[in-house]
């Protein structure tokens, strides 16, 4: 894989597009500034050296250490699941159900969005997830609205990124590494909003 421009430079927007693009082959949309954030981060803890220079007129960069940054951010943001299999037959989600799943997936939001200072691997991979299982709910509710439905057929994937995101959620929560807008209260609202959408999943 060669990430390098005609100067030989392995600018760091280069670098964000080369793992936004390996995330996207395995159906996660993640956000450019969460994955220049964690590349960001990688390189301070591993080469400062290099993290300051990457973008400067003497950032040069063999495939052998471009090609370690990307696959060191792509299994981060991949390290709390295995990719899923696209394969499969479409999923069945009825609209009450999938009603609630999308508010699960916007307390998702709401709590990584919170946390975003912290730009941990788990930032990315959430919201990743939540942008691509939203937009596959949406088109599948305009598909059922135009038959008459109130069945959406989803592609295989959507509902196991729905659950991944929710799931992932959940657990920073639980764990204590994300933190809630108010009292515990807040935090148990979001808690049993998350575990309603997963019941579902």
């Amino acid at each position: 894989m060669t990430l390098e421009d005609a100067s030989g430079r392995a600018p760091l927007h280069q670098i964000t597009r080369s793992i936004g693009q390996q995330l996207h082959g395995r159906g996660i949309l993640a956000p450019p500034w969460i994955v220049q954030a964690l590349v960001e981060r990688h390189l301070s803890g591993t080469h400062p050296p290099r993290a300051a220079q990457l973008d400067g007129p003497d950032a040069v960069a063999g495939d052998t250490w471009t090609t370690a940054i990307v696959d060191r951010v792509v299994g981060e943001i991949l390290a709390d699941a295995a990719a899923p299999d696209a394969s499969g037959s479409p999923a069945v989600l009825h609209l009450a159900d999938a009603g609630r799943v999308l508010v699960g997936l916007g307390m998702s939001t709401h709590c990584a969005l919170i946390n975003a200072n912290q730009l941990q691997p788990a930032l990315g991979a959430v919201l990743g997830r939540v942008a691509s299982c939203m937009m596959s709910i949406g088109a599948a509710a305009q598909d059922a609205h135009r038959a008459g439905s109130t069945v959406l057929l989803l592609p295989a994937q959507s509902l196991e990124l729905a659950r991944q995101a929710l799931a992932g959620t959940l657990t920073e929560l639980v764990a204590g590494r994300w933190t809630m807008l108010g009292d515990e209260d807040a935090r148990t609202s979001a808690i049993i909003v998350l575990q309603d959408g997963l019941s579902i999943l």
